[in-house]
């Protein structure tokens, strides 16, 4: 979906569900759809989306995403998933779920691949990622080594034995 018609939504949205004063901005996420806030000092509320998630999604898959957010927005933040959100989300014809399992967000520019199958995956590489092995947080597995996936070479430079710890 394109950016402007996306934003051009949301204006309407917000402005149907009586939330014409929220904020609403995109964001560089690529691991989040969307996001409400609700401040509960100042009253200020915010919907901000992912312009990742809008450029590679399908007009029906951002329109939930929206309402998705829109539902959070009007319970003020308060309950999270559980069942009264579930409620207004059904209400204003968003699909009551936690995640959307469809949007396809950007490729991560780093892996690291466990032998039991788990693949984490990051969009930057921190300062540890390049100094320090892993371990893997499903298995157990020690030792492993974030991969640039474009290069195909691994980020540390020496491989530290399982036993050495960056984190003290």
């Amino acid at each position: 979906m394109e950016l402007y018609a996306a934003t051009q939504l949301v204006h309407r949205l917000l402005q149907e569900h009586n939330l014409q004063d929220c904020v609403f901005n995109l964001s560089r996420g690529k691991q989040t759809l969307g996001y409400a806030s609700c401040n509960r000092i100042t009253k200020v509320k915010t919907l901000s989306l992912s312009r990742y998630a809008i450029e590679l999604g399908t007009e029906e898959e951002v329109t939930d995403t929206i309402l998705h957010e829109i539902a959070h927005l009007l319970d003020s933040c308060e309950h999270g998933h559980n069942y009264i959100w579930r409620s207004i989300c059904r209400r204003i014809g968003a699909k009551p779920e936690r995640t959307a399992h469809t949007t396809k967000v950007p490729n991560a520019r780093y892996t690291l691949t466990c032998s039991c199958g788990k693949v984490y995956r990051a969009y930057k590489a921190g300062k540890r990622m390049k100094m320090c092995s892993y371990g893997c947080g499903k298995c157990g597995t020690r030792g492993l080594i974030w991969v640039d996936t474009h290069t195909g070479s691994p980020l540390a430079q020496v491989r530290i034995p399982d036993f050495v710890s960056c984190f003290g």
